[in-house]
């Protein structure tokens, strides 16, 4: 369909994207209890040092860059 619409009306099969905001989002979480706190932060570094954040962002963005990834190394 959309081979047929593009002939049509002549639309461009490409898409240029361009970055308004800075892809990097910074959350913060807080504890109430600071044993929980301890053990998140021990399991977060655990998670990142085994390269979990890096398989998240490669599955949900396929293109990103070494160099993006790069602050995720141990």
């Amino acid at each position: 369909m959309w081979h047929a619409l593009s002939q049509e009306y002549g639309v461009m099969p490409e898409v240029t994207y361009h970055e308004l905001f800075n892809p990097r989002t910074y959350y913060c979480v807080k504890f109430k209890d600071p044993s929980f706190m301890n053990e998140f932060n021990v399991e977060l570094g655990r998670f990142k040092k085994e390269g979990g954040i890096r398989d998240i962002y490669r599955t949900y963005m396929p293109n990103i860059s070494d160099k993006d990834l790069q602050w995720f190394l141990p």
